[in-house]
């Protein structure tokens, strides 16, 4: 016994049929990048994609057959012509397809209406370009429905050959209503500028650069100058002139230090720069007033699991000169410091410098985030080489603590006997580093480069 089938199960056969029909055309399409439409100077056709509309007209189709159909359609269109980028029209045509086509940033379009007689479908098409009224090509024929739907070449096969044929006309006309016109940038001196054709062009100590751009069009400047926050900024060209001013924000020369070390107890840095953006000094301490017992290094940490908090009278203060390794425009930035370090004791019974190892020679080598915003993060070591004339005792008191020369003495008791007259050693504490977060401060642009655009 035979059923017969449904509308609904051949409506979904077809959708299947034309999925696989259309399936090796489609990657071609998809995989293609999007590039700018409209150069500053325009190129040899064939060296970019020409954005094209297809709008597509088949009365009394469900709309998923509807895609499925139109997807064919653009893929076969751009199969013929690799340099032209299809962009698809969901929906029925708007009256208005010219404006239409200038709103989706596209030079021409194309038309594809079918209308079905019976078996037979009257298929008409046609190209059109935003700045001509003539169609660029018209072709009209008749197709076999029921077998064409499920072979995309069959159906639009002819439609296709003469968009192929009819291509360079139509590059032509779309972009012989294009000009020249004079778009004149202001920036700092030494700002890089790309975004205006292939090449980064440099401000000269005018200020000003001046090119000669296709027109209209539409472009993405990004500029970047030393001691300067980058800027990204769009410029839409007309048919006229035009002066845009980069107003790139100043970074400050103050930056600003807030972390933990070992994840324990806070620090703060305040560092300058001194020679644009590579040199710097800073001056900071890290106190052990208040810090996180969990995290904090505790030989003692049997007895302190309990604890939240740990305190201890000691700061540390520290001054450095160190410089970056990288430029400000990188994702990660490492630099380097060195400078000296001092402990101070400021416990009830006692203030001044700690009689163990009152001062060393410390070096940082960090690495920053986001060198490119105000607010970024960073990791550093502090390695720190302290001279004592107690090196036992140094080594159990400071983080990571080893001695790289000098005498080891012994040390009656569990006290410190500051006139005791041992030879000076040297301890380096290996386990400091600290992570935090850096604020340098984003000031407003200079009066000559105030951001407006004319």
């Amino acid at each position: 016994m035979v059923f017969p089938m449904t509308d609904r199960v051949r409506r979904i056969a077809i959708i299947l049929l034309l999925t696989v029909a259309t399936a090796g055309l489609l990657p071609a399409l998809g995989a293609r990048e999007p590039q700018p439409a409209l150069p500053s100077e325009l190129p040899e056709v064939g060296t970019f994609l020409v954005p094209v509309v297809l709008y597509l007209a088949w009365p009394d189709r469900p709309d998923d057959q509807l895609r499925l159909v139109r997807d064919g359609a653009a893929a076969l269109l751009a199969s013929r012509r690799p340099d032209a980028q299809i962009l698809l029209h969901e929906g029925a045509p708007p009256e208005d397809r010219r404006q239409a086509t200038v709103d989706r940033d596209a030079v021409a379009w194309i038309e594809i209406v079918v209308t079905e007689d019976g078996l037979l479908a009257d298929i008409q098409a046609a190209a059109f370009t935003t700045v001509t009224v003539e169609p660029v090509f018209e072709i009209e024929y008749r197709e076999l429905v029921g077998s064409s739907l499920l072979v995309p070449t069959r159906l639009w096969g002819p439609a296709a050959d003469a968009f192929g044929e009819a291509w360079p006309e139509l590059v032509d006309l779309a972009f012989s209503d294009f000009r020249s016109v004079l778009l004149t940038v202001e920036a700092v001196a030494g700002a890089r500028v790309t975004g205006i054709g292939g090449e980064a062009r440099i401000v000269p100590d005018t200020g000003v650069i001046s090119v000669s751009v296709a027109a209209p069009q539409s472009l993405l400047l990004h500029a970047r100058a030393p001691r300067h926050y980058p800027l990204e900024q769009p410029v839409f060209v007309l048919e006229t002139d035009r002066v845009v001013s980069l107003a790139l924000p100043q970074r400050s020369p103050w930056v600003f230090d807030f972390g933990l070390s070992g994840f324990s107890y806070p620090a703060v840095d305040v560092a300058r720069h001194i020679a644009g953006d590579y040199l710097f000094g800073k001056a900071g301490l890290t106190t052990y007033v208040l810090g996180l017992t969990p995290l904090a290094d505790s030989d003692d940490f049997g007895q302190e699991r309990e604890r939240v908090f740990s305190s201890e009278p000691l700061t540390v203060f520290s001054g450095q000169l160190g410089t970056y390794l990288a430029s400000p425009h990188r994702a990660l930035r490492p630099y380097l410091a060195s400078g000296f370090s001092w402990r101070l004791i400021h416990a009830r019974e006692f203030f001044g410098s700690d009689p163990i190892a009152p001062w060393g020679v410390v070096t940082t080598v960090g690495i920053e985030t986001r060198p490119t915003h105000p607010w970024r993060l960073f990791f550093q070591w502090e390695p720190v080489l302290y001279r004592t004339r107690f090196p036992e005792l140094a080594e159990e008191l400071l983080p990571g603590g080893t001695t790289i020369w000098g005498r080891r003495s012994s040390v009656a008791g569990i006290g410190v006997d500051p006139s005791d007259s041992g030879s000076p050693s040297w301890v380096l504490a290996g386990g400091l580093f600290r992570v935090g977060v850096r604020f340098q401060r984003a000031l407003a642009p200079i009066e000559d480069q105030l951001a407006t655009s004319r």
